[in-house]
């Protein structure tokens, strides 16, 4: 035997099947996905797609960060702070979550409008792709200024590169409501869109009168119509002069003008005084048709007769277009009917003034000129209002169920001008929320929408806001279910379907839930080459000395 050739091996052995291809320091990450075939980077290095092996020597030190990406899903990723265990592997099994990518933006209304609402705002660039901000507003059609600069109307969806300056600012504004505002800090990732709404809130327009009576439990109305028991508080009350009444059996019936300023509250305070008995006033007038005041409260048109007046004298007018006022200190006596039928002046041959002459259909509108109440329509009679100084006035009409008629008018001096008033029943409100309503066979999927947790099938969502949505359904075992659905306000939108299960799978996947030294093979492989070359050297060299004693 030749035990120089065998030494010769041995050495060969150690030099070369001895040295360790991985060291048995080494811990490994296994990143695996669903779905498979996803990019893995490994701090930054790319090492190829899921599922992929990724060793780990004790030289390497930690952090470790793992990103995991897919066309068509949003990008995973995980910071580790510890290096796995030599001989260990750590598992890593991130579920992607398909991306909705940008909600499109809305089609112009008429084609006279900017043909797309999209608007790539420029920023610094650092480099990265992009992602979006969708703004929407309630109510919409609001304007939008990103950074600034406008960039259209509600819904609009704004560009954005991911990795520029990462403070933005949006602003909503739409007339007659406040503006709305709000800071971001953080750029949308690429591919995802951050959805934005502004809620709006209307400026206020309108006022209100708080109403005491002593003693309290008193009838209040205001301009005649609505009513209410003290204390009370009349709400959104138009701009102006209002007639507010005060009445209580046993007392003396209060009445005062009040005045109504945008966004204030004015207040009426009536010490009610007791009466004992109460009496009537006949109204008559030539020529007839003429509207009767009653301290300050419009009554009816003559011929008229108002009972339940409060003993003693009470201011009484009346007016009808074409004459002049008429005015008087009527008293009334206790269970008595106190009768006037005076003759009306008409204007004289240059009057300074005019009338205007108001009829509506439906009749029992309230009328206000110039923001300031002046009586009912009643049927079969105009509601006159004289004494107008000349030049152009504002007429509103407001009926209970009905669109409000409002129209500009020109008074002439010596002249009655006519407004009749056809009024349009008022839209019924259309509702802006519906219910949605997912079941899944099997049951207790996962429901998102638009990437929101809703809960699990079956479902019934409430009050979900009319419009567009991404419905997705996840269940184990079972493939993602993706569809844009859209739920209409005031209706019921239902969603059934069955799910698909998943393919068995043709290649183990890595479940165990302990930790299991499989890659200690791989560690002490080298090992066993180092102790082979090792015998075969003390073989050769025991020969050799063998040899030599014989």
């Amino acid at each position: 035997m030749d035990f120089k050739k065998i030494f010769i091996l041995g050495i060969i052995s150690l030099l070369f099947l001895g040295i360790p291809s991985v060291s048995a320091e080494e811990g490994t990450f296994v990143v695996s996905s669903d779905p498979y075939g996803a990019d893995v980077t490994f701090d930054g290095t790319y090492v190829g797609t899921t599922s992929v092996r990724i060793p780990v020597d004790s030289d390497n030190l930690p952090p470790h960060t793992i990103t995991v990406s897919r066309e068509g899903y949003e990008t995973w990723q995980e910071t580790y702070h510890n290096n796995p265990e030599p001989g260990y592997p750590i598992l890593v099994s991130p579920v992607l979550v398909p991306s909705t990518g940008p909600v499109p933006p809305l089609p112009p209304l008429t084609p006279i409008e900017t043909p797309t609402l999209t608007i790539t705002i420029p920023m610094t660039p650092i480099g990265g792709d992009y992602g979006w901000y969708y703004v929407t507003s309630v109510p919409s059609g609001a304007d939008v200024l990103f950074n600034g600069a406008y960039v259209g109307d509600t819904p609009v969806t704004i560009k954005v590169m991911s990795t520029g300056t990462p403070h933005n600012s949006v602003s909503v504004k739409k007339q007659g409501y406040s503006d709305w505002y709000q800071e971001y800090n953080t750029n949308p990732r690429p591919g995802e869109t951050i959805p934005i709404q502004a809620y709006l809130q209307p400026i206020i327009t309108t006022g209100s009168i708080s109403v005491d009576s002593y003693p309290q439990g008193a009838r209040t109305t205001i301009d005649n119509g609505y009513q209410l028991t003290t204390p009370c508080t009349f709400t959104d009350i138009r701009p102006g002069y209002h007639t507010i009444a005060v009445n209580m059996y046993g007392y003396q019936p209060y009445s005062t003008r009040v005045l109504v300023e945008s966004g204030k509250e004015s207040s009426v305070s009536a010490t009610l005084i007791p009466i004992e008995q109460t009496g009537s006033l006949q109204a008559s007038s030539s020529p007839s048709g003429a509207d009767l005041y009653v301290d300050g409260s419009f009554r009816g048109n003559t011929p008229v007769l108002v009972s339940g007046l409060s003993t003693g004298t009470h201011p009484v007018s009346l007016k009808r277009y074409g004459y002049m006022d008429w005015s008087q200190s009527v008293s009334v006596t206790a269970g008595r009917t106190t009768t006037i039928n005076p003759v009306l002046n008409p204007y004289p041959p240059e009057p300074r003034v005019g009338d205007i002459s108001v009829t509506s259909v439906p009749p029992g509108a309230y009328v206000y000129l110039d923001a300031n109440y002046e009586g009912i329509t009643s049927s079969g009679q105009s509601l006159d209002i004289t004494g107008v100084t000349p030049g152009i006035h504002t007429v509103l009409l407001e009926h209970s169920h009905y669109q409000d008629y409002s129209a500009n008018i020109e008074v002439s001096a010596g002249t009655t001008t006519r407004v009749s008033a056809s009024l349009q029943p008022a839209p019924e409100p259309q509702q802006t929320t519906g219910v949605l309503v997912v079941s899944s066979e099997p049951s207790g999927a996962a429901i998102f929408l638009n990437n929101q947790y809703m809960g699990i099938t079956p479902a019934s969502l409430r009050d979900v806001s009319a419009g567009s949505y991404t419905l997705l359904l996840r269940e184990n075992g079972y493939e993602d279910y993706a569809d844009t659905i859209l739920v209409s306000g005031g209706t019921s939108t239902e969603v059934s379907l069955t799910l698909t299960p998943l393919p068995t799978p043709t290649q183990t996947t890595l479940q165990t839930p302990t930790p299991v030294p499989v890659p200690a093979v791989d560690m002490n492989f080298p090992v066993l080459f180092v102790l082979i070359g090792i015998i075969i050297c003390l073989i050769a060299v025991i020969g050799y000395i063998l040899k030599k004693k014989r």
